[in-house]
């Protein structure tokens, strides 16, 4: 990554308006790109959202900041099931400045996040990233993510279908599908 010095921490509500900042500076084919699967990503619901986690008390959804000098340039988050019976998955999502992309941070918020989840007891991280995302696909193989499937045409933006794949970390050997069963 060089030697530009990259902060990783939860994010806390005095973030708010760095958070803010970081997603008004992002490309439309960096937003087009981060998929909250059917979330809306503008300034609004992103004020909600960040509003939502830090007021609610929630431990539903951790928010991972990347800060190079005061400013945020990678966000990530980890949101985690209630159901008993689906408790050791969480999701994972990650997005990073145009500028910064490339550099190592996506990889490293990402290892911090999962570093957290393996702390939380979970055994699985589960992620969904666009098709035609080949930077962020090569990314989380790189990192052992595996394909669990494809939602074929799935979202549509300014009338073009992309597919979204499903991928998966395993954290507990246990949990790693045998490949006889599928």
């Amino acid at each position: 990554m060089n030697d530009t010095e990259i902060t990783l921490r939860v994010f806390e509500p005095r973030d708010s308006e760095k958070v803010i900042d970081f997603f008004t500076r992002l490309s439309e084919n960096t937003i087009r790109n981060y998929t909250r699967f059917g979330f809306p990503l503008d300034i609004d619901s992103v004020k909600k959202h960040l509003s939502w986690v830090t007021e609610s008390g929630s431990e539903m959804e951790k928010i991972f900041i990347a800060i190079v000098g005061d400013k945020v340039v990678g966000l990530g988050h980890l949101t985690f099931f209630q159901k008993t019976w689906k408790k050791h998955v969480c999701t994972l999502g990650i997005v990073i400045e145009d500028g910064w992309q490339g550099k190592g941070i996506g990889k490293s918020i990402m290892n911090y996040m999962i570093s957290f989840a393996k702390q939380k007891g979970i055994k699985k991280v589960w992620l969904s990233v666009y098709a035609d995302n080949l930077r962020a696909r090569q990314l989380y193989e790189k990192m052992g993510f595996v394909v669990e499937g494809i939602f074929i045409n799935e979202e549509i933006f300014g009338g073009v279908a992309r597919h979204v794949i499903s991928m998966a970390l395993f954290l507990d050997e246990t949990y790693k599908p045998d490949k006889t069963t599928g």
